[in-house]
């Protein structure tokens, strides 16, 4: 029987994280950090409607609108899924940026 990997929103951190690790000295010494941080959120983000569906089975929270306002205007269901990742991340990513900075 074949298994496939479950993508979780759990994985999809902890590689975002891991990028960011892998890159920190490019991001920062980009000239806009904040940039390189929104670029790379935006690369994490699965374009595969399958995949989108399994992080939100994963986190039932994404499928809803966000408090933001990010997802305003979104009547796509699989849209909303992916703008809540992306917000995530960008979440994530300007955490992790203060603390790289920090360290410096």
């Amino acid at each position: 029987m074949n298994k496939e990997k479950r993508l979780t929103m759990y994985q999809l951190k902890k590689d975002f994280l891991e990028g960011l690790e892998d890159c920190k000295n490019e991001i920062l010494e980009c000239t806009y950090p904040e940039d390189s941080i929104h670029e790379r959120a935006d690369s994490y983000v699965p374009v595969y409607n399958y995949e989108l569906l399994q992080l939100a089975s994963d986190d039932l929270w994404l499928g809803y609108p966000s408090e933001s306002g990010l997802t305003s205007g979104c009547e796509d269901a699989y849209k909303i899924i992916s703008m809540n990742i992306y917000e995530h991340l960008l979440c994530i990513g300007h955490e992790w940026l203060e603390q790289a900075q920090g360290d410096k």
